[in-house]
């Protein structure tokens, strides 16, 4: 009787451990690819944070050596404007690695129509900024 036990439960975990082996596989597969999904994304927060940080410190400097010259002449026209928008795009391409623009243009598509809204974004909040600070005095 004891051998017939022993010999039934052989048989039972013979089968059973194939079927196991194959769910914890499955699983470490899946918290394998989550693990990977969020270091990815981690990485891609990065470098969305760093594109944002350079955006902005490129129209901060465009605007304190370009812009506000030009206004104190009172020569900001929509030429000057145009190009002080490119040059702070340039400074922030020349800035940016070459991951950095890869990823973004894989999280966003095209490239320069993301830097082109980001920096009209930025400008836009720099200056609401300025008209919100002026206003508190």
């Amino acid at each position: 009787m004891k051998q017939e036990m022993q010999t039934v439960l052989v048989q039972l975990l013979i089968a059973i451990i194939p079927i196991l082996s194959a769910f914890i596989v499955r699983l470490l597969n899946l918290k394998s690819n989550e693990i990977k999904q969020h270091t990815k994304n981690s990485k891609l927060d990065k470098y969305v944070d760093y594109a944002a940080d350079i955006i902005k410190k490129s129209v901060i400097a465009v605007n304190q050596i370009f812009v506000d010259k030009l206004k104190e002449q009172n020569g900001f026209t929509p030429e000057k404007q145009k190009e002080a928008f490119e040059l702070a795009k340039k400074k922030i391409l020349s800035m940016l690695n070459e991951d950095a623009k890869k990823a973004l243009t894989m999280i966003y598509g095209d490239l320069n129509t993301f830097l082109d809204s980001q920096i009209e974004a930025t400008v836009n909040n720099l200056k609401n900024q300025s008209i919100e600070k002026e206003s508190k005095e």
